[in-house]
C-alpha cells in the first residue's frame, strides 16, 4: 500500500497517455505504409504479367511471396517500434539469455528452416501457383497450389479443403503439372463392328482431330489412334492415346468418350485406363 501512495499518479497517467498516443500514431503510419507498399507490389506484378514473355504461374507465385515478405517485415518493424515506445528495447531482449532466449532460438530455427526450404521450392521451380502437386512424405497433402510462401505451402484438395504445409516439413514434392500425362481411352465394341476396322480407324481419327481443334488448351498434342488393344468374346477394344496435363485428364476423357459413343459403333460397355 505504501508503494501505491508513493506513485505520482498524474505523471503515470501522463506517461501512459503519451505512449498510447505514440502507439496509435505509429499504428496508423505503419498501416498506411503497408497498404502503400502493397499497392506498389501488386501494380508491379500486374504490369509484369502483361508482358508476352512472362510466365503467369511464376508471376502469381512471386507476387504472393513478395506480399508475404512485406507483411512479415512490416509486422516485425511495427512490433520493434511499439516495444521501443513502451520502453522495452528489443536489442537487450535478443541479447538476453534464459527461457525467452531459448524459446526464441527454437522459433528462429524453424523459421530459418521454413525460409531455406521455401527458397529452394521457389527458385528451383518445384511448385507454382496453379500446379497440382503432392508432398511425398505427407500422403494427405495433395492438391492445387494456392500459394507458395516463405513459411508454408498452401494447397486446395479435391474437396475444396485448405491444406497448410510448413516448409520445414516438406522433404520432396511431386509436381503432376510438369509431367506429360498419358491418358489411354479404351472403347469396347460389339463383334459386329469388327467387319470394317479401317472405317473405325478413320472415324476415331476424325473424332480425335475434331475434339483437339476445339479444345487445344486441354491437350499437349493431338490425340492418336493406336488401334486394336484386345480381342475377346465380348468384342473389340480400340485404343486412343491423349497426352494432357494431369489436372485436365477427367475433362479430356469425357470429351473423347462422348465423341466415340456418338459414332454409334454399338458399344457394349466403356472402359478407360490411364497411366503416367
Amino acid at each position: 500500500m505504501n508503494l501505491l501512495k508513493n506513485v505520482d499518479w498524474s505523471e503515470f497517467f501522463k506517461q501512459v497517455g503519451n505512449r498510447a498516443f505514440y502507439i496509435a500514431i505509429t499504428s496508423i503510419l505503419f498501416y498506411i505504409l503497408y497498404k502503400f507498399c502493397k499497392k506498389i507490389v501488386e501494380r508491379f506484378f500486374k504490369n509484369y504479367s502483361q508482358k508476352s514473355w512472362s510466365n503467369t504461374n511464376w508471376t502469381l507465385t512471386f507476387s504472393r511471396i513478395a506480399q508475404s515478405a512485406l507483411q512479415y517485415i512490416t509486422l516485425f518493424l511495427y512490433i520493434y517500434t511499439v516495444l521501443d515506445i513502451i520502453g522495452i528495447p528489443m536489442s537487450k531482449l535478443l541479447a538476453g539469455a534464459g527461457f525467452f532466449g531459448v524459446g526464441l532460438t527454437l522459433v528462429g530455427k524453424d523459421l530459418l528452416s521454413d525460409i531455406t526450404n521455401g527458397f529452394f521450392i521457389i527458385f528451383e521451380n518445384q511448385a507454382s501457383v496453379g500446379d497440382y502437386v503432392s508432398v511425398v512424405n505427407m500422403p494427405a497433402a495433395i492438391g492445387l497450389v494456392k500459394s507458395v510462401g516463405i513459411r508454408s505451402l498452401v494447397l486446395i484438395d479435391a474437396n475444396g479443403s485448405i491444406i497448410y504445409v510448413p516448409n520445414h516439413n516438406i522433404q520432396s514434392i511431386r509436381n503432376f503439372s510438369k509431367e506429360i500425362y498419358k491418358l489411354y481411352i479404351d472403347l469396347p465394341l460389339a463383334n459386329s463392328s469388327i467387319e470394317n476396322p479401317d472405317t473405325i480407324s478413320k472415324e476415331i481419327t476424325k473424332v480425335n482431330k475434331n475434339i483437339f481443334s476445339h479444345n487445344k488448351d486441354l491437350f499437349i498434342e493431338e490425340p492418336t489412334y493406336i488401334g486394336i488393344h484386345d480381342i475377346n468374346n465380348s468384342g473389340l477394344f480400340i485404343r486412343s492415346l491423349a497426352k494432357v496435363k494431369y489436372t485436365d485428364r477427367g475433362k479430356v476423357e469425357a470429351l473423347l468418350m462422348e465423341g466415340y459413343l456418338e459414332l454409334n459403333l454399338k458399344p457394349e460397355k466403356e472402359q478407360s485406363k490411364s497411366e503416367n
